[in-house]
């Protein structure tokens, strides 16, 4: 088994001492069953704490607020907020920003970072598929088609097109979002878009950002 380099063990140890923050030692899941079936089935203050410690911009360049770390970060706080059944979109948070830093949007994440605003992707366009440009088309700079399993409540969707990645905020003029309520008490979205006004900005490693979270 490779050994895991000394300052990633440091930071994951760090990291698992810091989710203590969301994560109750005794293992209470008081919070999490108050917020099942309501609103978007998650807090926005919990996500500003997520702000506070660093942990949205874990993925992203120290140049834009962020941390600059590793997948092996990445996994093994994921590890620990599933563990605690924390709702809040940590992992589609992290590969929104980790698209609009490929696509080149710089001044889009640090508003995020600092838990102004939830972004989130929008890539899925049918059950079990993969194909990220799938459900939407873009013509003259307006966007059409559809998009499902996107988590509930954000500010702002990366939204994943053949021509590459369109950020479109909640009250855009056109979008249109079904709330859909599932078993365990949170909510996913299902995206309908009808000539949205958006830039598409090239998204060159979109499919491996996508792959590699996913």
């Amino acid at each position: 088994m490779q050994k895991v380099p000394d300052e990633t063990a440091e930071n994951i140890r760090l990291l698992s001492e810091s989710a203590s923050a969301v994560v109750p030692d005794d293992g209470s899941l008081d919070r999490i069953r108050a917020t099942r079936f309501q609103g978007s089935g998650y807090s926005r203050d919990v996500w500003r704490t997520f702000a506070e410690m660093g942990w949205i911009g874990l993925r992203v360049g120290e140049g834009t607020g962020g941390s600059a770390l590793g997948v092996s970060e990445a996994i093994a706080l994921t590890r620990l907020l599933g563990a605690g059944l924390v709702p809040e979109p940590f992992l589609p948070g992290l590969l929104a920003l980790s698209l609009i830093e490929a696509a080149g949007v710089e001044d889009m994440i640090g508003a995020s970072v600092r838990g102004d605003e939830i972004v989130v992707p929008a890539w899925q366009s049918a059950p079990n598929a993969m194909d990220t440009a799938g459900g939407v088309s873009v013509t003259g700079r307006r966007l059409n088609g559809s998009k499902i399993a996107v988590a509930a409540g954000a500010d702002v969707f990366a939204v994943t097109t053949a021509c590459g990645l369109a950020l479109v905020p909640r009250d855009a003029e056109g979008l249109g979002i079904t709330q859909v309520q599932m078993h365990d008490g949170t909510f996913r979205a299902e995206m309908h878009f009808d000539a949205v006004a958006c830039d598409i900005h090239p998204c060159p490693s979109m499919q491996d950002c996508l792959y590699e979270a996913l």
